[in-house]
């Protein structure tokens, strides 16, 4: 497990706590880029993306991949931490304040 990922995605979300991300879209995009890393990868174990904990404004996330070759797990964890940040900024949107007026919405105010 590279446990400075977990480091890093906890530090993304803090920034970005006045937005929000499509979860499923995240892990989706996520797990998709590590695999671009495969050959780097140990093949007998999978990434894996798990959900740690869950608060009302914020959930934890885990990534743990397997390096196959161990002087190489500095660079994959830099390489991981930067695809992790920039899906993170592309995909931020930001929250809601209120809501509209659902009639507004529907053509009807």
């Amino acid at each position: 497990k590279i446990k400075a990922i977990e480091a890093r995605m906890k530090k993304l979300f803090k920034e970005t706590e006045h937005f929000y991300i499509d979860l499923p879209a995240f892990e989706s995009a996520v797990l998709k880029n590590v695999n671009k890393l495969k050959p780097s990868l140990d093949s007998r174990f999978p990434p894996v993306m798990t959900m740690r904990s869950k608060g009302p404004q914020s959930i934890d996330l885990s990534l743990s991949i397997m390096v196959s070759r161990p002087e190489q797990r500095d660079a994959i964890t830099a390489d991981v931490n930067k695809r992790i940040a920039e899906l993170v900024e592309t995909m931020s949107k930001p929250k809601k304040r209120g809501g509209a007026d659902p009639r507004s919405r529907a053509g009807l105010h």
